[in-house]
């Protein structure tokens, strides 16, 4: 069984003397430290108010996390040991998504809004191993916004969004860098809008996103759109009951194995997540405890056994909620215990730079209701 952060087993051990008369032996304290899948590292650096929309890193000294604060948005680095809060250099933009590609080379995507508010359009930051700042990238449009990117190589990036046209249609925005530029591609358009919440580029001619479609009015179900090196195509996804179903995040290891995940999630129903084998996507139902709601935000595939879903739970009368994390080891999707720090927290973001090396974060209100962001460490599940 898992036990949360700081907790510990202890049993007695009575040894006794086989010996006829002999007195019992005095008894002896062995404390047992059972796994701890996931520990809260410190972010105090960070300005009250601020949270993390989303991580990426390349090895165990070099992950970045980005996110908003009330002023604009907030980029940490992990060196190994401690969070450093570094700048933005651009503080009007929100953050949603990083990606890092090495140490010298890392994407961050967002949305930059006008102080005037007169428009808000899609914006790019670029880390070059000393400092972030603006990177030529098309705007989308008037309204436009950047959620999520992808690097498969340096030369290989896609990053996803929305932007909305002269008649306030939504459509997914899609943009490509191929080492030098940035440049708009089309996407397939879907019912009454659409949008990509989220991108995953596995090779040149294979890249994967996700978000949600309008067949119609008020209604809202998965958008899956592939990327085989030439165009954008819209990918059947399964049949979802209810009127309310987003993919948030997309993840795969290769072209037979890409996981979604979103938000459905009530009580009594598993959170949602999808599959793709190589031919066609299927509803894989992720774990859940009775009498508690799990939402998936984000989602992480490192090999076909060993994936990682992140966001959070909250009990029917919504008392309590935390972060929530499951695993999949290749058979079934399983709960993993996270540290609950603070009076309540979430999961937005997730990923990782070996099995040895995840990163969960989003936000944490302490005991004064004050928010701050989180990060949480995983080495891998704990065994059984």
């Amino acid at each position: 069984m898992l036990t949360p952060l700081g907790a510990h087993r202890f049993s007695l051990v009575l040894a006794a003397s086989a010996l006829l008369g002999a007195l019992a032996a005095p008894p002896a304290k062995a404390a047992q430290v059972q796994c701890r899948a996931w520990s809260t590292t410190q972010t105090q650096v960070f300005p009250v108010g601020s949270y993390f929309e989303d991580t990426s890193g390349t090895s165990s000294t070099d992950t970045w996390a980005v996110g908003i604060n009330s002023n604009g948005n907030v980029i940490g680095h992990w060196d190994g040991r401690t969070w450093t809060s570094v700048n933005s250099n651009d503080p009007n933009t929100n953050l949603y998504d990083v990606a890092a590609v090495s140490p010298t080379d890392a994407w961050a995507v967002g949305d930059y809004g006008d102080p005037h508010g007169r428009f808000v359009i899609a914006r790019v930051l670029h880390w070059d191993g000393t400092s972030w700042g603006v990177y030529p990238a098309p705007k989308g449009s008037a309204y436009a916004f950047l959620y999520a990117v992808s690097a498969e190589s340096p030369t290989d990036v896609w990053a996803g969004g929305a932007y909305t046209d002269g008649n306030g249609t939504v459509h997914p925005l899609a943009l490509h860098f191929d080492g030098s530029k940035w440049t708009q591609v089309a996407t397939a358009d879907a019912g009454q809008g659409s949008e990509f919440y989220a991108v995953y580029t596995i090779s040149p001619d294979d890249a994967w996103g996700v978000g949600y479609e309008v067949p119609q009015t008020f209604e809202f179900q998965p958008l899956i759109e592939h990327w085989d090196g030439a165009a954008w195509s819209v990918v059947t996804a399964p049949t979802i009951e209810g009127d309310s179903n987003f993919l948030y995040d997309v993840s795969g290891t290769g072209a037979d194995d890409v996981w979604a995940a979103g938000p459905l999630g009530g009580i009594g129903t598993p959170p949602l997540t999808l599959h793709w084998d190589g031919a066609t996507w299927s509803v894989v139902p992720a774990a859940f405890r009775p009498n508690t709601s799990y939402t998936l935000l984000a989602i992480k595939a490192i090999a076909p056994d060993d994936a990682w879903a992140a966001g959070g739970w909250a009990t029917l009368d919504l008392a309590q909620r935390g972060a929530a994390a499951e695993h999949w080891d290749g058979t079934a999707w399983r709960i993993t215990r996270t540290p609950s720090p603070g009076t309540s927290s979430d999961f937005y973001g997730i990923d990782a730079s070996s099995s040895t090396d995840v990163w969960a974060v989003g936000y944490l209100y302490d005991f004064s209701f004050d928010g701050h962001p989180m990060a949480q460490h995983s080495r891998g599940p704990c065994p059984g």
